[in-house]
C-alpha cells in the first residue's frame, strides 16, 4: 500500500498537472481531476485495509516532499490538503468484509471523487482555453 501512494503521488508531482505556471486554474483543475480520483480509490483501499488516517497522510507527504526538487511552481499545500480532505473524508465509510462490496464501495467513490472535482469547475471564472 506504501508503495502504492508514493507511486501516485509521484505521478501527480512529476505530470503537467501539478505545474501552474501557464495553466488558468480552471484548466488546472480539469487536468488534476482524474488524477485525485485515480488516488481517491487507494485512499478508500487504505481504509478497508483499517489502516490509520495519520499514517496514510504520512504516506501522501512522503511522496510529495520526496519530489519536491521538481522543477516548476508546484501548488504543494493545495495538492496535500486536497489529498488529507480525501484520507479525513473515507474515515467514515465502514469497514466491509466482503470483497466484492469493498470493490463496489472502491469503485463508487471514485466516480462520486471524479464528478464531484467536475461539479466544482462550474465555480471557477470562465476562463477560455
Amino acid at each position: 500500500m506504501k508503495f502504492t501512494f508514493l507511486l501516485l503521488v509521484t505521478y501527480l508531482i512529476n505530470s503537467q498537472i501539478c505545474f501552474a505556471e501557464s495553466d488558468p486554474m480552471q484548466l488546472f483543475v480539469k487536468k488534476l481531476c482524474p488524477s485525485i480520483s485515480n488516488l481517491s480509490s487507494s485512499v478508500m483501499e487504505a481504509r478497508q485495509k483499517n489502516i490509520s488516517s495519520d499514517q496514510v497522510k504520512k504516506m501522501i507527504q512522503l511522496g510529495i516532499e520526496s519530489n519536491s526538487d521538481v522543477k516548476g511552481k508546484i501548488i504543494k499545500q493545495q495538492l496535500i490538503n486536497s489529498l488529507e480532505m480525501l484520507v479525513n473524508e473515507t474515515q467514515y465509510f465502514p469497514i466491509l468484509k466482503n470483497e466484492s462490496d469493498k470493490k463496489l464501495l472502491i469503485n463508487s467513490y471514485t466516480i462520486f471523487v471524479l464528478n464531484r472535482c467536475h461539479d466544482s469547475l462550474k465555480y471557477l471564472p470562465e476562463i477560455k482555453e
